[in-house]
């Protein structure tokens, strides 16, 4: 007696697998989501035994969401320093800890932001926190 199982169960479980693949990985992109890069320091030397560092960090939304209340957070923010494109509306905040809190509404996807810093040499702080509201970049 043979037994014999209809071809159709493994095809439908097949079209169901991929289907609920697809529907949870759509559910999951469809989120902000932020990277972020620190660029390497570039010290100079001008007249005078006077030395700056210049850096930057670039913050850009990847995902397919607006990123909501972006913050980052410094130790000690340079005097010195610019967001770019200058048409970027922000906000620099007194943090608990003493530091600040460089503060964007939010970031449409697609969007990038640039903060550059100049500073003296010898001592550099590069952001140690970027955050938003669904996470960490």
């Amino acid at each position: 007696m043979s037994t014999s199982t209809s071809p159709i169960l493994p095809i439908l479980t097949a079209i169901i697998g991929v289907l609920g693949t697809a529907f949870v990985r759509r559910i999951l992109e469809r989120r902000p989501k932020l990277t972020a890069y620190v660029s390497g320091s570039a010290p100079f030397n001008l007249p005078d035994n006077l030395s700056i560092i210049f850096y930057t960090v670039v913050i850009n939304n990847i995902g397919k969401l607006k990123a909501n209340n972006v913050h980052v957070c410094h130790e000690r923010l340079p005097k010195l320093f610019q967001v770019i494109p200058p048409s970027i509306e922000y906000s620099v905040k007194d943090l608990p800890n003493g530091g600040k809190d460089v503060f964007f509404n939010a970031l449409v996807p697609g969007e990038q932001v640039t903060i550059a810093y100049m500073e003296s040499a010898g001592f550099v702080d590069i952001p140690f926190e970027i955050k938003f509201d669904d996470g960490y970049a």
